[in-house]
């Protein structure tokens, strides 16, 4: 093999490596976004006790982030506990993971919001 034809495909093999480097690290960044938004809704959850009750946990098995909501004086009976709200993001089989958990997050707040306004008013 010549010299230049060396080089050639050493500089191949450092592209297709810094190529797989840069897509490591993306999907690295995609996980730590989707982990960030996971605690933040434990967070809501811990946080909003009291005002409106969020279930939330993963499901390492299946690798999905599911959960409900309930309003705060449900009686927990197996046979009348209303879900006010589900979720459940899968991230092997869902496209778009981070996106489906900032619109749990979303519809969340929007549910601690209403929730606050009924106890206001009722108060």
């Amino acid at each position: 093999m010549e010299q230049g034809t060396v080089k050639s495909h050493l500089l191949q093999q450092a592209e297709a490596l810094a190529k797989d480097c840069t897509t490591f690290a993306e999907s690295l960044r995609q996980e730590r976004d989707c982990h960030d938004v996971m605690l933040g809704i434990m967070q809501l959850a811990m946080v909003n006790k009291g005002i409106i009750d969020i279930h939330a946990q993963y499901v390492p098995h299946t690798d999905s982030f599911t959960g409900f909501v309930v309003e705060s004086d449900s009686s927990y009976q197996a046979d009348t506990v209303v879900w006010i709200y589900s979720f459940d993001v899968n991230f092997s089989f869902d496209k778009n993971p981070l996106q489906m958990l900032l619109e749990v997050e979303d519809k969340l707040l929007e549910l601690i919001a209403d929730a606050k306004d009924k106890a206001e008013v009722a108060a």
